[in-house]
């Protein structure tokens, strides 16, 4: 998905091992990779250690300068941009799609090509559960709401019931 660099995405940072250096930066705020001889200087170790051989060198050494000065605590901040920025130069649009029941891989295939017709977009679903919809599917992307679901069926009904007077 990310080009021929191997980039890890932001949702896999989840339960990570803390890197982060504890005070203030090093290097007087300067951002040099440099070698560092204290408790960053381990970290950075344990990073390389983790990391060299799994994913490109680019992103290893922009995490050891992160350790190094200090703020490796903007990892996870610096990868949901650098998601967001890669889905806008590609042409990727992410749709969380709501529903009461798994859908089925057909069915998941109809809606990404209907959203993908609807935005001119290459479509990523993310697939979540929730048995309140009772049926139907909700989707969100790009700001918008399509709601199909029996629940908000069963709302709008409910609403237009209790404007009735009698």
């Amino acid at each position: 998905l990310r080009g021929h660099l191997r980039f890890p995405s932001p949702a896999s940072l989840d339960g990570q091992t803390d890197l982060s250096h504890e005070g203030p930066g090093a290097h007087g705020g300067h951002l040099r990779p440099t070698k560092v001889v204290s408790e960053g200087g381990e970290r950075v170790a344990q990073a390389k250690e983790a990391l060299v051989g799994r994913f490109h060198s680019y992103f290893v050494n922009f995490v050891c300068v992160l350790i190094e000065a200090g703020r490796a605590e903007c990892l996870r901040e610096c990868f949901k941009v650098y998601d967001t920025l890669y889905s806008e130069a590609h042409g990727i649009c992410r749709a969380n799609v709501y529903s009461a029941v798994s859908l089925s891989d057909a069915q998941k295939e109809a809606l990404r090509h209907t959203l993908e017709k609807k935005t001119g977009k290459r479509v990523e679903l993310l697939c979540h559960i929730d048995p309140s919809l009772l049926g139907g599917v909700r989707v969100a992307m790009e700001g918008e709401l399509f709601d199909g679901t029996v629940r908000f069926k069963l709302d709008r009904l409910r609403d237009a019931l209790s404007a009735v007077t009698l």
